[in-house]
């Protein structure tokens, strides 16, 4: 009910007494159909005049008023029902009740509406609202200009804002703990193609988690590793030519896949 409605219904009495259901219906916007049935619940039930037509008295008009202010706030009609006719303590309670429900409503929304804020800004911009560290930009920065316009770069941006911060980091963890073990294996002589060496390589590849990697994309992101500088010096710390090997070990892997080693794309 608007502002104009609510006005309306104020009327002085000498002005609305005994309306009928056609007056009332264009007074409160109301249909004519939705009237009759409340009647027909018995929620404003108005006297019937000698031809059976419905008048509106000023009492049924600020039930009416009662009923569609409850309405709004979302309370059920069968329970208006009841609050019409209940002592304030119960409206009260009813209307505490509704409160509850509207808060924890609104912290829904709130919440979801931070999170399309956060997805958004991932996908345009490459970095989360909650970490803009200098390093993070450039790293952004750098990952949008290479990825951002490939479906991963969304399934980054997703994972960024549906996995905690704790999530997040025990992630890593699980793949700072693959890595070490790459080192161990490499350092105990396991060879590329070997039982051992796939179910590492496949142990890595399930390691990244940040989004859906093939056995195609994970030859890439091997290739990667060995061509970026900063990648084989990170690899080459746990163990002397990690980032070769680890290569080696991806591609030998993938073949079992049906990979064309010499035809690769990302996919």
């Amino acid at each position: 009910m608007n502002d104009r409605q609510s006005h309306d219904m104020d009327t002085p009495a000498e002005r609305i007494s005994h309306l009928n259901v056609g007056d009332v219906s264009r007074l409160t916007n109301i249909s004519i159909r939705m009237l009759r049935h409340w009647d027909e619940m018995g929620l404003v039930s108005p006297q019937r005049d000698w031809n059976g037509y419905r008048l509106y008295s000023d009492s049924d008009l600020r039930r009416l008023r009662r009923l569609l202010l409850y309405r709004e706030l979302g309370i059920p009609v069968p329970r208006i029902k009841q609050l019409l006719d209940a002592k304030p303590s119960e409206v009260i309670r009813e209307l505490a009740d509704r409160r509850g429900q509207l808060a924890r409503k609104a912290e829904h929304i709130n919440q979801a509406l931070a999170d399309i804020d956060r997805l958004m800004n991932v996908a345009q911009k490459g970095i989360d609202i909650n970490d803009a560290t200098q390093q993070s930009r450039e790293w952004a920065e750098e990952a949008q200009s290479r990825w951002g316009g490939s479906r991963q770069w969304m399934q980054v941006a997703e994972y960024q804002v549906r996995r905690t911060s704790d999530m997040q980091e025990r992630d890593m963890k699980q793949f700072e703990a693959i890595e070490q073990r790459l080192a161990d294996a490499m350092r105990h002589g396991v060879k590329p193609g070997s039982d051992e060496g796939n179910e590492l390589a496949e142990a890595h590849r399930r390691s990244l988690v940040w989004f859906d990697v093939t056995p195609s994309m994970h030859v890439c992101l091997g290739r990667m590793y060995v061509a970026d500088e900063r990648f084989v010096q990170h690899y080459d710390a746990l163990e002397p030519g990690l980032a070769q090997w680890l290569l080696a070990l991806i591609e030998a892997n993938a073949t079992r896949f049906g990979v064309d080693l010499d035809n690769l794309t990302w996919q």
